[in-house]
Parts: C-alpha cells; sequence; structure tokens
C-alpha cells in the first residue's frame, strides 16, 4: 500500500510539486501566446480581405458609372473580368516501381 508523503518534508516532493507548476504555467503562457497570435493574423487577414474587395467592388461601380447606367448584368461580367479564377493544374504521380509497391 502507498504512503501519503507530507510535501512539507519530502525535498523530492517538493522538487516534483514545482517542476509541475512551472510546467504548468509555461504551457498555458505558451497556449495564450500562440492564441493571441493566431487572432491578431486572423483579423489582419480578414482586413486585407474586405479591402481588396471593397477596391474591387468600388473599381467595378467606377467603369461601369464612366459607361453607362450600372446593371447587374455589367457589374457580374465587369467584375468577373477583373477578378478572373484561374484553374489550378494537377499533374499525374509518377509511374515508377517504388509507387506500384514492386
Amino acid at each position: 500500500m502507498a504512503a501519503v508523503v507530507d510535501i512539507r518534508r519530502s525535498i523530492f516532493a517538493q522538487i516534483v510539486a514545482w517542476a509541475i507548476l512551472i510546467a504548468a504555467l509555461i504551457t498555458f503562457g505558451l497556449w495564450l501566446l500562440t492564441n493571441a497570435t493566431i487572432q491578431r493574423t486572423n483579423a489582419l487577414a480578414l482586413e486585407r480581405a474586405v479591402d481588396v474587395d471593397l477596391a474591387g467592388m468600388v473599381d467595378i461601380y467606377a467603369a461601369a458609372a464612366r459607361s453607362s447606367y450600372p446593371t447587374a448584368s455589367t457589374i457580374a461580367s465587369r467584375f468577373s473580368r477583373a477578378m478572373p479564377i484561374r484553374p489550378t493544374i494537377c499533374l499525374p504521380m509518377p509511374r515508377a516501381a517504388h509507387w506500384r509497391g514492386i
């Protein structure tokens, strides 16, 4: 049966208790730092995305206003020309012997 050790009398128990406390504090501090960094990065990315979207919309409306009264189709066509989506080309994997399991 295990005996309960009085932490005030055992040097080893005190060292273990301090080590656990310090490890927990360091882990919590690193979590706070990581959480703050992630939140700041997400906020900056969101601000940049909104800025780009607003700039694109302002440019589309300005271009549409110069030519004629903007309709939904002219705005959509100018928006698609201003921000085209480019497909990504996926290359096939090489057919080497080590890929076939030989």
